[in-house]
């Protein structure tokens, strides 16, 4: 589970469950299937913005770095995402994360 920022425009919690395709030693791949929801500033003709609620249906597909002596990992994602409210596909969402490993 994590909690993400679209700059300035919103925010969203996924849930996903993934998989571990493979590792290299200190790096492992990964992808796998979740659900997302948050909200988002849209803009509209008239120049305001109006917040809206999103639920999507994600993929990630993923590297991440195990670091050495240290219980942290930094990983480097890419998640598209199957929008229900406002419609679309979204393949735009990247994301860096460090986390914590126990």
């Amino acid at each position: 589970m994590d909690l993400g920022l679209i700059g300035d425009k919103g925010w969203y919690v996924s849930g996903i469950f993934d998989f571990i395709l493979g590792s290299t030693g200190a790096v492992n791949f990964y992808a796998g299937p979740g659900i997302q929801l948050g909200t988002r500033n849209y803009e509209e003709t008239d120049g305001g913005n109006i917040l809206k609620f999103d639920a999507a249906i994600v993929g990630q597909v993923g590297a991440e770095y195990e670091l050495a002596n240290i219980p942290l990992n930094i990983s480097l994602d890419w998640r598209p995402a199957l929008y229900f409210n406002h419609g679309g596909f979204g393949w735009t969402g990247f994301g860096i994360a460090l986390r914590y490993r126990y």
